[in-house]
């Protein structure tokens, strides 16, 4: 149970106007599953073990986030397909570097997507959190744009499964994160409704906007202090932050 800022029990309960919720749906990269941590981990493994001569490491993995991040927002408008986007970011990047040898970008693929979802840090106050919504018996799920494969090792290596029940993948649905019919979809499959769920999320357009559009109350996780230009129904820099609301 929680307090209310009066004093009073809260339990899943619609009191002095607070919305009651059952079913959370969080997003798993950079929400749940620390990316940019485990990403830069198997990067920095991968031009050890592909013996690359880049002298800036540091400078690579900058080069490659912001290459990274560019061809995943072309994935998620549907511009490019999901082999293309697994190499071209390498490919991009190494360019940068003085290898332009393909095959070099492929090795660089296969060991990044052969060790990377085996990392296991999560974002930080990220068990406290779910243990404590465990315990006050909410239903937790994942909504996520990854890759299915990838997804669900990360999944099982992190343990997540003790907390998460349903792990919904775009690629099973045939739609990304913001179109309405993945929220839909994941509605119908853990058999409930709007208004007793909310989304946690750290992209506005994807998990806040996309949760909104279908009538979903959303938590936005804005851990590096972004300019908001879309209007949450919360909006946290730490997902321990989230107990406040819980």
């Amino acid at each position: 149970m929680g307090l209310t800022p009066n004093g009073l029990l809260l339990e899943h309960q619609t009191i002095l106007g607070l919305k009651s919720y059952e079913h959370i749906f969080f997003d798993l990269d950079h929400t749940i599953w620390d990316f940019e941590f485990n990403s830069r981990e198997a990067v920095r493994e991968a031009i050890v073990a592909l013996k690359l001569n880049i002298k800036n490491v540091d400078r690579f993995v900058m080069v490659y986030e912001r290459i990274n991040e560019h061809y995943w927002e072309e994935y998620r408008k549907g511009r490019i397909e999901k082999e293309k986007l697994r190499v071209i970011r390498f490919e991009r990047s190494l360019r940068q570097f003085g290898y332009k040898d393909p095959q070099t970008a492929l090795d660089f693929c296969e060991y990044y997507l052969a060790h990377s979802p085996y990392k296991t840090k999560l974002m930080d106050g990220a068990e406290e959190l779910l243990d404590y919504l465990k315990a006050k018996s909410y239903r937790l799920h994942l909504i996520t744009n990854g890759f299915r494969e990838i997804q669900t090792i990360k999944v099982k290596e992190a343990k997540l499964d003790r907390w998460f029940e349903e792990l919904i993948v775009s690629e099973d649905v045939g739609v990304k994160k913001p179109h309405p019919d993945i929220f839909h979809h994941a509605l119908s499959i853990t058999g409930t409704k709007e208004s007793s769920s909310i989304m946690i999320g750290d992209n506005l357009e994807t998990d806040i906007k996309g949760a909104h559009g279908v009538g979903i109350d959303q938590v936005f996780l804005n851990v590096n202090g972004k300019d908001s230009y879309f209007k949450a129904t919360h909006e946290i820099n730490n997902l321990l932050q989230i107990k406040e609301i819980l």
